[in-house]
């Protein structure tokens, strides 16, 4: 008897939130940076900066967070998946987050991200009791980003944008803008990486690593004291910056290294793997750069960005795609459009550097940056359009499908 059966985009969405939540994330990515594109070549925005920031971390960034986690959180617990009404309450308070920031509608703006991220936390605490899969113990630095968001955009709210106490506001700024996708990252990584690089089997069967640190009870310490170090770090960071800077890179670069084993070389050698593992490598040289250079502050975190976090989003995100697409075949393959994505990025990093290092030319090289930064985001969707819109054969004795 055949038992699969064929669905529509529509109908996959409980099963896979990602078909929903990457093309969102696509969207603030174009907005986020096309105003760049535009300033640069004479359309005058108001608060280009913070409209910019806003829509890349809290809206790209976190678009695709959004997506893996209803995604795999209910296949890694065993769960039931998303449901609509979770769908849509989620994908309401983006489009609020959206509308908000496009009009600078700034309190609207940081309570519908609020909305979001406690509607996130509801969608994970509704499955944790009910879990008959052991969580991975990285997994508990994602508790740790959602707690960096809520208490950031709660400091942002409580100081009134800075107004009323602009230390609180710069800690619960840095709090959501990087504290709290490092948690989602390492989180992840420390699970996944080992075993998309080469070094374990299916995540969902073997342990993370073979030492001590690295399972069971000793495990859960090792990933709360990483989370509640870089909290730690951003809470210091207005009264000694370098210091919370050396501290940060430095939690971030041993845990990259002990759990996403980053610094072994790289066993799966396809395009995929090589900018994950490249941009696994962005996110401590990043936060290095900013301790090294600190009057480059924002061209590290732009290293951090940009060659960190959105390469990862491209190599990772066609990962999700194809292989819960039933195009799995694809990801061992020479995907040169994957290596012409990645060119792109690093390319719109070189010139987003040499923007700050030669400021008389600023304009040019952020125009630059910007254009080939949006044209990999458009290629990389038209790529996976096909697979993540297209409709899909599910095996309806999945527990997953029900």
């Amino acid at each position: 008897m055949n038992i699969n059966e064929n669905i529509s985009w529509w109908g996959s969405l409980p099963l896979n939130p990602f078909r929903l939540f990457f093309p969102m994330g696509l969207l603030f990515g174009v907005l986020g940076v096309g105003h760049w594109v535009l300033w640069s070549v004479g359309v005058e925005f108001p608060s280009i900066a913070l409209v910019h920031a806003s829509l890349q971390t809290q809206g790209f960034l976190t678009s695709f967070v959004i997506g893996f986690l209803m995604t795999a959180f209910p296949r890694f617990t065993g769960s039931w998946p998303a449901s609509r009404l979770e769908l849509s309450l989620m994908f309401l308070s983006m489009t609020l987050f959206l509308l908000s920031t496009l009009m600078q509608q700034w309190v609207i703006s940081q309570i519908s991200f609020l909305v979001l991220i406690g509607n996130l936390m509801v969608f994970a605490s509704r499955r944790f009791p009910h879990r008959n899969k052991p969580l991975p113990p990285s997994f508990l630095l994602m508790g740790f980003g959602f707690l960096h968001a809520f208490l950031g955009t709660s400091f942002i709210l409580w100081s009134r944008f800075g107004m009323s106490h602009f230390p609180l506001f710069s800690i619960g700024r840095q709090m959501v803008q990087v504290g709290f996708l490092l948690c989602m990252v390492l989180g992840v990584t420390g699970k996944l990486a080992p075993f998309l690089l080469g070094y374990t089997d299916d995540p969902e069967k073997s342990t993370e690593l073979r030492g001590v640190w690295t399972r069971g009870p000793w495990a859960v310490l090792a990933h709360g004291l990483t989370g509640l170090g870089i909290m730690v770090s951003f809470m210091l960071g207005f009264i000694h910056p370098w210091g919370s800077a050396v501290m940060r890179a430095l939690i971030v670069t041993i845990h990259l290294v002990l759990f996403a084993r980053i610094a072994r070389p790289l066993k799966k050698k396809t395009t995929l793997m090589f900018l994950f593992h490249l941009s696994c490598w962005m996110v401590p040289l990043g936060l290095w750069a900013g301790v090294l250079w600190p009057a480059y502050r924002i061209a590290s975190l732009h290293v951090l960005f940009i060659g960190g976090y959105s390469l990862m989003i491209f190599s990772f995100g066609t990962l999700i795609v194809l292989s819960h697409s039933m195009k799995a075949s694809l990801i061992n393959g020479r995907l040169i459009s994957l290596r012409v994505i990645g060119g792109l990025v690093l390319i719109s990093l070189v010139f987003r550097l040499f923007s700050e290092l030669v400021p008389f030319r600023y304009k040019g090289f952020i125009h630059t940056s910007s254009g080939l930064w949006v044209l990999a985001v458009l290629i990389w969707g038209a790529v996976v359009s096909p697979a993540m819109f297209g409709r899909l054969v599910i095996n309806k004795a999945d527990p997953h499908s029900k």
